[in-house]
């Protein structure tokens, strides 16, 4: 039976469900994230221990991105300051990290310490030259990096890693975080992307196993995927039919970004039609709009 509530349309707009579901964009806070505890620790295992480093991958739609924007999302608390870049296919070394001393001059939440805006600015004007060369090598990176993270510990998250095109890019990540490690710079980078394995993103560099974690990111298990259905819906005050949430988890494959597009998109036509809880039947009126 559905349960129509004539309030449902006063209480909660469609926009109101964005706040909750977010298969366009990662999940930023931590209240918003189910399961992946053993990951989230491992991650702040390795910010937690200098000299290591980490390499995040699995299947697209597995979440990579939205673990790591959680784990790495309460930092700032802990006098660390957090950088994330993406690659795309027209990447080669030198630009990642010119993108990196870019990110740095964006404003940004910064660990409170006295003056730690003006520090980070000047550190990012003193890398800068560094990289300006047509010959920046791991060692000059090295440098840079030393420069960037004097105001504080930094972690560089290098999202979309498999995008990079040319193999010498990859070999050359794999080289500086050994330089990295050797040196204990007071940097941590988190490389994240699509593959089936470590090797797929930074090669078989056996000299730097010592120095990095490397974290599997798995299909999600059913329990799990309810979960992040069940606990979207009670943060707008609406339920969910048991055969909805079931629905939702068979489709989803273990994939979340399925899940909240499924979510997103049953509850904004339960809220249409002012109704207080997602029906199975709402799920798969949205069906073929997520799954080919």
């Amino acid at each position: 039976m559905m349960q129509h509530d004539p309030t449902v349309r006063g209480r909660l707009e469609e926009r109101d469900v964005l706040e909750v579901f977010s298969p366009a964009a990662p999940i930023t806070r931590r209240d918003f994230f189910s399961g992946r505890t053993d990951q989230l620790e491992h991650l702040l295992d390795v910010v937690a221990q200098r000299g290591q480093h980490a390499v995040v991958y699995g299947e697209r739609g597995v979440g990579k991105t939205s673990l790591v924007t959680v784990a790495t999302s309460g930092l700032v608390d802990r006098r660390t300051i957090t950088l994330r870049v993406n690659c795309d296919g027209s990447d080669d070394f030198i630009s990642i990290w010119r993108k990196v001393v870019c990110e740095a001059r964006l404003p940004r939440p910064l660990p409170p310490v006295v003056g730690i805006r003006e520090l980070l600015g000047q550190a990012a004007a003193n890398a800068a030259p560094l990289l300006e060369s047509a010959r920046v090598t791991v060692d000059v990176v090295r440098q840079a990096l030393q420069l960037l993270s004097h105001p504080a510990p930094i972690v560089i998250i290098v999202d979309e890693f498999d995008r990079l095109e040319q193999e010498r890019t990859k070999t050359q990540f794999a080289d500086t975080i050994k330089a990295l490690s050797d040196h204990v710079v007071p940097a941590t980078i988190i490389v994240v992307g699509v593959a089936v394995n470590p090797g797929a993103l930074l090669g078989e560099h056996r000299s730097i196993e010592r120095g990095l974690r490397p974290i599997q990111v798995p299909r999600m298990p059913p329990a799990e995927l309810a979960a992040i259905a069940r606990f979207a819906l009670g943060k707008l005050e609406m339920t969910i039919a048991d055969d909805a949430v079931a629905r939702i988890v068979a489709l989803s494959g273990g994939l979340p970004y399925y899940t909240h597009a499924l979510g997103l998109l049953a509850s904004r036509e339960a809220v249409r039609a002012g109704e207080s809880a997602v029906q199975v039947a709402h799920v798969e009126r949205v069906a073929p709009r997520v799954i080919d």
